[in-house]
């Protein structure tokens, strides 16, 4: 699925910043990957338990991407 994600990221841009767009997406995958689980780690200890932090984190994640997703559109 990586590679698909990617190439769809990617095909929006032109080819003199489809460098910059990679390394981006790179950067903001194993970013994602890093803290993940430590704000997992920090939430399931404010709540009772790992699956309400999961939630919560997933939750807030669908948040981000809608604003995100706005603020692109505007």
């Amino acid at each position: 699925m990586l590679p698909s994600l990617l190439t769809w990221v990617v095909s929006g841009l032109s080819l003199a910043e489809r460098g910059r767009g990679t390394g981006r997406w790179t950067a903001a995958l194993f970013l994602g990957e890093f803290l993940c689980p430590l704000l997992v780690i920090a939430v399931s200890g404010a709540l009772s338990g790992i699956a309400a932090a999961v939630a919560v984190v997933g939750v807030l994640s669908v948040v981000v991407a809608v604003v995100v997703r706005q603020l692109r559109l505007a």
